[in-house]
């Protein structure tokens, strides 16, 4: 049977004891847990460092399947080491089973959740903003086979890249799939299960296999 680590009983401790005093906010309680494990995260960091290129990775694997913020700190301490550029030094929650591949082609900004059994292809090129949500089960490919020819097998004719970029404020639904050369601006939407195969404005809520608009959001002050 598993037993939580002491990290893992004090993050619960401190969810159940913000829950009570009805002051519970996500994205608060997130950073101060955030804060207080950034001396382990710089230890396992520094420690990282001397890791070669292929043991990073070997880790990177073992600790991929793993809950708890002990273990999300080491994935993310094994990222930097592999390459993932992290601006801003807000939280990143990678939840298990998230697959990054080149991540030496990705960067992110702060205050970030992936979650569980998402697969990013960034062989391309990935630019993740801030604040943005990514649902269980996304797919983001910047990569793409060719299949033009039709006298050589597709999976021998190689492969075509383009960057993918995701703006800030973004939510990105359950098992969306993002493909290559993509840009979704700031604010944007996108719907569970949508196929995303162009460009999607600024505040805009899409969905669809392919997208469609559904509609742009805008400010109410009625719920403020």
């Amino acid at each position: 049977m598993y037993k939580p680590n002491y990290y893992e009983k004090k993050e619960e401790s401190e969810q159940k004891r913000l829950i009570t005093h009805k002051k519970y906010n996500v994205v608060e309680y997130r950073e101060n847990v955030w804060k207080r494990a950034i001396p382990f995260i710089n230890i396992m960091s520094l420690l990282t460092r001397i890791l070669p290129i292929n043991i990073a990775k070997k880790n990177l694997e073992k600790k991929r399947f793993k809950a708890g913020w002990y273990n999300m700190a080491w994935r993310y301490a094994l990222l930097k080491r592999l390459g993932v550029r992290f601006i801003g030094n807000g939280y990143r929650i990678i939840q298990p089973n998230v697959c990054i591949y080149n991540p030496d082609r990705l960067s992110m900004g702060e205050r970030i959740t992936i979650n569980d059994n998402s697969y990013i292809e960034c062989s391309g090129g990935v630019e993740i903003g801030s604040d943005v949500m990514i649902g269980h089960g996304v797919s983001i490919l910047s990569n793409s086979h060719k299949f033009d020819a039709l006298d050589i097998p597709m999976n021998q004719q190689g492969e075509t890249f383009d960057k993918i970029v995701i703006g800030s404020n973004v939510w990105i639904g359950a098992k969306a799939t993002i493909l290559q050369g993509v840009t979704i601006n700031d604010g944007a939407v996108i719907g569970a299960h949508s196929l995303v195969n162009k460009d999607v404005i600024k505040n805009e809520v899409v969905g669809g296999t392919p997208i469609h608009h559904l509609r742009v959001r805008e400010y109410d002050e009625s719920i403020f």
